[in-house]
């Protein structure tokens, strides 16, 4: 326990001491506490906390960047939560199609009504008026099938 105290604060002060960096004739980069013989260039190496960014306190950076993470998470689920429910709502209209949808049926239900009572009227005799009236609403169910089923 006492060797690792002893290690640790060894460490420390030697990570203090001035680093050297050097590149070899075969352009392998190499640091040392010890200037190479001819070139060499210092690297200063400062102190930070973890989590510090930057200049300032560095509890303050800390709060500030756990403040944008909760943010930008925030964000993208709400995103997150526009895109499932878009999805969901195509998958929907996917499933139900637009045979399916309530106003297709009924102007279909409608054009149904209007040929049975088109029949019936052929088969007790009919006015004119009475068939072109039929017809005509006829027509416009279909034309409402064509706009609610397509």
């Amino acid at each position: 326990m006492r060797f690792l105290a002893l290690l640790l604060a060894t460490l420390s002060f030697s990570a203090a001491a001035q680093v050297y960096k050097w590149t070899d004739e075969n352009g392998v980069t190499h640091f040392g506490t010890q200037p190479p013989a001819g070139q060499h260039e210092s690297v200063h190496i400062r102190e930070s906390s973890p989590g510090a960014m930057g200049k300032g306190n560095p509890a303050s950076s800390d709060l500030e960047l756990r403040a944008q993470r909760l943010e930008l998470k925030r964000k993208r689920e709400e995103l997150q939560r526009k895109v499932d429910r878009r999805e969901a709502a195509a998958r929907a209209e996917a499933a139900r199609g637009p045979e399916e949808s309530w106003a297709c049926k009924y102007s279909k239900d409608r054009v149904e009504e209007y040929e049975v009572r088109l029949r019936e009227l052929g088969r007790r005799g009919y006015q004119q008026w009475e068939k072109d009236q039929l017809e005509s609403w006829k027509r416009e169910a279909e034309r409402e099938v064509q706009r609610d089923c397509n």
